[in-house]
């Protein structure tokens, strides 16, 4: 009867370690499954964020381009100005000597002339 009460305690005790062995099994699979969905989710966000990296990366060389476009003109629009602004200054400096001697340069023109000239057309 001893024998009977041993063989039974170790029966319950081997079923008692298979059920919480079972039991941990099931929350290892629910763990693990818990961990491919997250997995799964950061993946996702991974693609989207590189896919967002490349869009800016994109857009930043197309700006970076149009800098070195715009300033390539503003270059050529400041160096033509300079050039207009000389060649303008040369244009009146010769006028300027060739009207020295003429005596019409130096007389002054009438108030009523000078107050028409203003008005609009």
């Amino acid at each position: 009867m001893l024998l009977n009460r041993v063989k039974i305690g170790v029966i319950v005790v081997l079923i008692t370690i298979c059920a919480g062995m079972v039991f941990k099994i099931k929350l290892l699979i629910a763990s693990a499954e818990g961990a491919k969905q997250e997995v799964a989710t950061l993946s996702l966000q991974l693609s989207t964020v590189e896919s967002i990296k490349d869009s800016q990366s994109k857009q930043i060389a197309q700006l970076v381009q149009e800098r070195k476009t715009l300033s390539g003109l503003l270059s050529a629009r400041t160096e033509s100005l300079h050039r207009d602004k000389a060649k303008l200054s040369a244009d009146i400096q010769t006028l300027k000597k060739a009207l020295s001697t003429n005596t019409c340069f130096d007389t002054r023109y009438p108030k009523s002339v000078i107050k028409r000239l203003h008005q609009s057309y």
